[in-house]
């Protein structure tokens, strides 16, 4: 089989199959599984290109295509961003496209700070708001716990403190629960416990480690 050029010189090789099957699927939605180091950045570029490709009648794809103008990809990290955006601009190079016509390329934090920046306002957000990264959290959370002190927990070793804090609070904003709401789950779990277990030693376990957790999230006033 001959592959466009195009293609082939974005990925740096000739497609395998299976990478050919990712860069040619047609307009709908589908999942691609590939491992560390199989060239899915690499192959996102490919994609890239197959599709301006069909957009432009240069190769036939049994669809309409897409121009780079209309794409959107996603990445999880900062180095990843930055890697397929030079990859995608090397490869689009030799397509003659017009002025401006390339893909927004942003990783997951930043596409949602640009929705919010320009969205926001029908979320009762104002312009100007921003996400805070992992270290700024980290460090906005050590300098609270400089600040307060715990009833029960030590909070010498505050970097175990500041994972467990920020952990709870990642897990209650994706799953949109306040710690109140947690608070009662989990009582309700160990009022449970109790009814079912045959001693007292399971639940008197639950329960240590609940207050442990609640001592652990909760500053002293």
């Amino acid at each position: 089989m001959t592959y466009p050029r195009e293609v082939v010189e974005a990925l740096g090789a000739e497609p395998t199959p299976e990478q050919w099957r990712a860069i040619s699927m047609p307009l709908e939605p589908s999942v691609v599984v590939a491992g560390a180091g199989s060239g899915k950045t690499s192959v996102m570029a490919a994609r890239v290109v197959y599709l301006a490709l069909a957009a432009m009648g240069r190769v036939e794809a049994g669809h309409a295509g897409v121009l780079p103008g209309n794409v959107l990809c996603l990445t999880f990290t900062n180095k990843a961003t930055e890697n397929l955006s030079l990859r995608v601009r090397r490869a689009l190079l030799a397509l003659d496209l017009d002025e401006g016509e390339e893909p927004t390329i942003l990783n997951y934090h930043g596409f949602a700070a640009e929705i919010i920046e320009r969205h926001g306002l029908l979320a009762g957000v104002e312009p100007g708001q921003r996400i805070l990264s992992t270290a700024q959290r980290t460090e906005l959370c050590a300098r609270v716990l400089d600040e307060m002190t715990f009833r029960h927990v030590p909070s010498e070793w505050q970097p175990s403190v500041v994972t467990k804090i920020l952990e709870l609070a990642e897990q209650a904003a994706n799953h949109r629960v306040t710690p109140e709401r947690i608070i009662e789950f989990v009582r309700g779990r160990l009022e449970e416990l109790r009814t079912i277990s045959v001693s007292d030693r399971a639940y008197d376990a639950a329960r240590e480690a609940y207050r442990q957790r609640l001592n652990e999230s909760t500053p002293a006033n």
